[in-house]
């Protein structure tokens, strides 16, 4: 039966007014496993949801009003596996010990319908932003594709749709259906003062196919709240001279409306050149509670001064902010010719390789300031080249390349670098 779904964030906590409270620290942490699908009430019994905290609209039998008992039918269909027939509310057993928040949409069940849930913000200072991860669980065992999709309100009637977190179920049944997760985090900017109510809503419809739905469950739910946040929270942020360029790495623990980073440059040393300058643009994440990564390299004209850097990280709205400044020295070239050891080693399937040229020619006929034609390859023991990883003309510098043996076999290897006259080769091992 199709993919509409019950998607009931329910936190629990102490209660004031028996409303589900957003905590000043930690988080707010939702679990199933005591519901047994036995309805909704303001003084709920064992088993039973606290009504108080919910809304449900779109069941034939009724609409659960915040406050309202409603113990049988719809609302009330009990502790089931799954593949079951008649639409309404369940407390899904979706793995081994573990009870989810589970609607079954029919017919006129949920089709469409909506389940919103109001929490109360506790932390006593004004939210500006609110962290939600939850986990949605979907038997996909019938041929009809079916929406759930999430929206919230700061006033219970004007809501703004989020479609990071829509999901919608395939079309095609599952062979042997078993439920599936699937995780969702976001976070919202919003204004919630001191003791107000935020409204979270999840919507479902069906969107295309025939037959019956499959059934859908919420669990593990987590409400978090920042009332003063970072609009990105960096975490690092280096760079590093590779040959003509300069690699710049940065990363970061969140985003809140991220836009992007323009990548900023200043010469050091030398007065025409001393103004900051916009070089590039990287593209933000929006929204997010995971770690980001992004790089750029800055391909160098002259690689004989000192270079800062900085990133001017850009919301949607317009305001922005500086990083921390870093200083990447391009002036310090290498004085002679080296090959390092492959690190890791042995490595699996990846290793990175270091060389350095220096600035003095390595052989005749190579001209001064156009470098030397260095190659770097790898070969097995009985001398048969695998993988050539350079092969061209460079200038004086310090290199790195990114070696990767997935489709080689288990075992030594040697990599020799060729630099004019001058060649050296190292061992390495892979090991799978």
């Amino acid at each position: 039966m199709k993919c509409f779904s019950t998607f009931f964030l329910l936190l629990f906590s102490v209660c004031i007014f028996s409303q589900v409270q957003i905590p000043a620290t930690g988080f707010a942490h939702i679990t199933f496993d005591d519901f047994n699908g036995s309805g909704f009430a303001p003084e709920p019994l064992a088993g039973q949801l606290d009504s108080d905290n919910w809304e449900i609209i779109g069941l034939s039998d009724s609409t659960l009003n915040y406050g309202y008992s409603l113990t049988t039918g719809d609302f009330a269909r009990g502790l089931k596996p799954g593949g079951v027939t008649p639409g309404g509310i369940y407390s899904f057993i979706v793995d081994t010990d573990n009870h989810a928040l589970g609607i079954q949409p029919v017919g006129t069940d949920f089709t469409p319908g909506s389940i919103t849930l109001r929490l109360i913000n506790s932390t006593g200072g004004i939210i500006n932003t609110i962290n939600i991860e939850y986990e949605i669980w979907c038997l996909n065992d019938q041929g009809k594709s079916n929406s759930f999709n999430f929206e919230y309100s700061s006033d219970g009637s004007d809501f703004s749709p989020m479609p990071a977190l829509d999901f919608t179920s395939p079309l095609e049944a599952d062979p042997t259906p078993v439920w599936v997760r699937n995780d969702r985090t976001i976070s919202i900017p919003v204004n919630i003062a001191p003791n107000s109510i935020i409204y979270l809503r999840w919507k479902g419809n069906e969107i295309t196919g025939s037959g019956s739905m499959d059934e859908f469950a919420l669990d593990d739910i987590r409400v978090s709240a920042n009332e003063n946040p970072t609009p990105v929270e960096l975490n690092l942020f280096r760079g590093s001279l590779n040959g003509q360029s300069v690699e710049l790495f940065w990363q970061t623990i969140t985003e809140i409306n991220n836009y992007g980073f323009e990548v900023q440059k200043q010469a050091k040393g030398i007065e025409q050149s001393a103004k900051w300058e916009t070089i590039g643009f990287i593209e933000g994440a929006g929204n997010s509670n995971a770690p980001k990564e992004y790089s750029f390299t800055d391909n160098l004209t002259q690689a004989s001064y000192s270079y800062s850097y900085r990133l001017k990280q850009i919301d949607l709205d317009g305001s922005f902010t500086y990083s921390n400044e870093i200083t990447v020295d391009a002036a310090v070239l290498p004085t002679e010719l080296l090959l390092s050891q492959n690190y890791p080693n042995p490595f699996n399937p990846v290793t990175t390789i270091k060389y350095s040229i220096p600035e003095s020619p390595l052989s005749r006929g190579v001209s001064e300031g156009r470098g030397v034609l260095a190659t770097l390859k790898v070969y097995n023991l009985l001398g048969q080249e695998v993988a050539t990883l350079v092969n061209q003309q460079q200038p004086a510098g310090n290199y790195e390349v990114k070696f990767d043996a997935s489709k080689l076999a288990s075992g030594v290897y040697l990599y020799k670098l060729q630099a004019g006259v001058f060649s050296s080769v190292k061992k390495l091992i892979l090991m799978k």
